[in-house]
């Protein structure tokens, strides 16, 4: 059987800290973490920047259909095996292990991705 595949659209960002909200940079960072815990559990995880790998970016049609219909305000944008499963933001770690049908009781999740 063939792993979950999980893409990360990432929004167009001005500035390197990917936003200009308050915590930002500690919400990226526990998102990192909660990508990282999921390639652990065997999962596969790309993540797209569209500043770095552009046409892969916009080869999604996935992507591309999105950002037609509901505009750039549906990025971050996540897809698992083709479909949305989330859009506009970043989901937490305990959200993100529902959405790939790891529930917290079934799985060990790292006190540091907990906390970050």
């Amino acid at each position: 059987m063939k792993p979950a595949k999980l893409e990360v659209f990432d929004p167009i960002t001005c500035c390197s800290a990917g936003s200009r909200r308050p915590n930002a940079d500690q919400e990226l960072a526990k998102f990192s973490a909660a990508l990282d815990w999921l390639r652990t559990q065997g999962m596969e995880v790309k993540r797209y920047d569209p500043r770095q790998q552009y046409d892969e970016y916009l080869g999604s049609a996935v992507l591309v259909g999105a950002v037609n219909q509901h505009g750039l305000g549906w990025l971050p944008l996540i897809v698992l095996n083709g479909e949305i499963v989330s859009h506009g933001n970043y989901p937490g770690l305990d959200e993100l292990a529902s959405i790939v049908g790891l529930g917290r009781a079934a799985t060990s999740i790292p006190q540091s991705c907990e906390t970050l």
